[in-house]
């Protein structure tokens, strides 16, 4: 006896998109217009911005595509030794022309997509983790809703971690930290003792006192300017290049022997030109400003 196609129909599995556990439709459309606040945060701070590098995805598609090109490879290869030998005669040429370029065009068009993949894909293995600094930013931006669990891609929260615990390995800057030692020795070490025991109090009293209350959507932001960062590290340089040229004048001064005169200046020669090496390639060139 035949089933009724209405019985019929509910028998058939129904295909879910977005796979098991994953983010529907409408909770997709939710997370990227609750998360446009992050979205301008991280055009003011490109270095906010995280990304996952799917190196297991990548591998994934790069081993299918290596097989569809073995695949189309053996095929062209019989293709070809089969015409060869006499497959191919009493063809008309644009016959045999469409033909190989039905077999050919496919290998091509796999070979320039694994290609692609390999490229894009090294590309990413090169992009730098975030910073510690940027992920907790990026992570409180993620808190300023509360009850919100889904990130900007519509996935759970907690594959970002939480705020304050190292960067998972997946993820990396859309634009990376390019600091001289200097720059980064104020931003990694610095700057949260900073900001916990000067700007957050300061900025405290000075909302209680004009009665502003903090919101649930305000993000305590720990990102300073680029450009202050930097006029900072050039002062920490000048200041020390003037010590180390003052300290070897110093020392020069109170030497009365020419020997020992030519071994001081070739050791401070040498520690001068260390801490330059230390200090980042930015900073010769004001070294070689203040000491020339």
């Amino acid at each position: 006896m035949a089933l009724p196609l209405a019985n019929l129909a509910t028998q058939i599995p129904v295909f879910n998109p977005s796979g098991t556990g994953g983010p529907s439709a409408i909770d997709l459309i939710k997370s990227l217009s609750e998360h446009k606040h992050l979205f301008r945060a991280i055009e003011s701070q490109p270095k906010a911005g995280v990304y996952e590098s799917f190196g297991e995805e990548w591998s994934l598609c790069l081993s299918y595509l290596e097989s569809e090109v073995h695949r189309c490879a053996r095929e062209a290869s019989a293709f070809l030794d089969d015409k060869a030998r006499g497959g191919g005669r009493g063809e008309m040429e644009t016959e045999l022309h469409d033909d190989l370029a039905q077999v050919m065009l496919p290998l091509f068009d796999f070979l320039e997509k694994h290609a692609r993949g390999m490229h894009c894909s090294s590309r990413l293995a090169r992009t730098p983790t975030p910073s510690t600094l940027f992920m907790n930013y990026f992570r409180a931006h993620l808190k300023a809703f509360d009850g919100n669990t889904r990130g900007p891609n519509g996935e759970d929260t907690t594959i970002y971690g939480p705020e304050g615990t190292p960067v998972p390995p997946r993820f990396r800057a859309r634009d990376h930290d390019d600091l001289n030692p200097i720059e980064w020795l104020l931003i990694h070490r610095l700057m949260d003792p900073f900001i916990q025991l000067v700007c957050r109090p300061i900025r405290l009293l000075a909302n209680r006192l004009i009665g502003k209350r903090r919101r649930s959507s305000d993000v305590d932001q720990k990102a300073v300017n680029a450009t202050v960062i930097s006029v900072i590290a050039r002062m920490v340089v000048c200041m020390l290049a003037s010590l180390s040229l003052a300290a070897a004048i110093g020392v020069l001064d109170n030497i009365g022997s020419q020997k020992n005169r030519i071994i001081v200046m070739t050791v401070f020669a040498q520690v001068i030109a260390s801490s330059v090496q230390f200090l980042g390639q930015e900073s010769t060139p004001m070294y070689l400003l203040i000491i020339s």
